[in-house]
């Protein structure tokens, strides 16, 4: 069985065995030094220098190229001296998507085009393959917005086809945001609306106690309360 390890940079990945082909993610090298642990596989989708929040690099050309992983680049990036490019329009032709929204879908993508053929135009794999997720939480923001979709996509195309996907509990991937089906959960109207504000705002009194609670400014108020009375007389 191909088994592989893709390890993103979230909490979970602590727990990573490093037990088989692992494969991370930028600077997440650093992390698995921490952990005592190895990757066979780092991929960057940056095109050069980034910086930090703090305006400095946030990458380290000299650790880079003198790594022991290989380093698998989307971009043809000069200062990476030895890299593998991901093939991208193969990827795109492939898989007939361009729903690549970060690089764990690069990752994903990437370990399913190298253990797949197509045979009479359907997606096959070549051997038994297992994908394991640690550290790919997804439990910030941004990447609930914007990453997380991708990832669950192609761990779908991964699952159709026949691959064992093993997802860390911790993760937030492949989950409702309640742990449970739709309709199997009831909304607890006071956990998520402790100040009543989806009922306050339908009438111009409960928009005016808003502003008096200091939850809406006076353009907010007033704005709303053009719209009650836009509604009212429609």
């Amino acid at each position: 069985m191909k088994d592989i390890i893709i390890l993103g940079m979230g909490p979970s990945r602590i727990e990573c065995p490093f037990d088989c082909e692992t494969w991370g993610v930028n600077n997440g090298y650093r992390q698995v030094i921490q952990l005592n642990g190895r990757l066979d596989k780092l991929f960057i989708c940056h095109r050069g220098q980034e910086k930090d929040w703090e305006d400095d690099d946030v990458f380290n050309w000299d650790e880079l190229n003198n790594l022991k992983a290989e380093i698998i680049s989307l971009f043809d990036v000069k200062e990476i001296k030895k890299k593998t490019r991901i093939p991208f329009r193969t990827l795109k032709k492939k898989f007939d998507t361009e729903y690549y929204t970060d690089t764990i879908v690069y990752m994903v993508a990437y370990a399913l085009h190298k253990n797949t053929t197509i045979r009479n135009g359907i997606l096959k794999l070549k051997e038994p393959m297992r994908l394991r997720f640690y550290g790919v939480d997804m439990h910030t923001q941004d990447e609930y917005n914007t990453e997380r979709a991708g990832i669950e996509y192609f761990i779908a195309i991964a699952k159709t086809i026949g691959v064992e996907v093993w997802i860390h509990p911790d993760s937030a991937l492949c989950k409702t945001d309640h742990g449970v089906p739709y309709g199997f959960w009831k909304l607890n109207k006071k956990k998520v609306d402790p100040l009543n504000v989806m009922e306050l705002q339908k009438t111009p009194e409960g928009v005016r106690k808003l502003w008096k609670m200091d939850k809406i400014s006076a353009k907010e108020m007033e704005v709303m309360l053009k719209h009650l009375e836009t509604t009212r007389t429609a």
